[in-house]
């Protein structure tokens, strides 16, 4: 099973207010999928609650252990087109 493991306090707030606040529907999203990962849900009830496939679930939760906040806004795809454009 994975889990995000303890955020503190600061980042719980951010997310919080991302999930509550953002104009963009998939990063309201992933920011919710986080906070519930942190709160214990596992990723078979993140499937339920978001109705996307467990695959999905993992890219959310590897985007934000790799690249935080970042994470929430770029997606796999776009970040290989940036990578692919201006290198590494």
């Amino acid at each position: 099973m994975r889990f995000i493991q303890s955020l503190n306090y600061d980042t719980q707030r951010l997310l919080q207010k991302i999930y509550q606040k953002s104009k963009h529907h998939k990063v309201r999203q992933r920011a919710h999928c986080i906070l519930l990962s942190s709160q214990g849900y596992t990723t078979n009830d993140l499937t339920h609650i978001f109705k996307v496939d467990r695959i999905t679930i993992y890219n959310w939760l590897n985007n934000w252990e790799s690249r935080r906040f970042a994470g929430l806004y770029l997606t796999f795809r776009l970040f290989w087109k940036l990578v692919r454009r201006f290198g590494s």
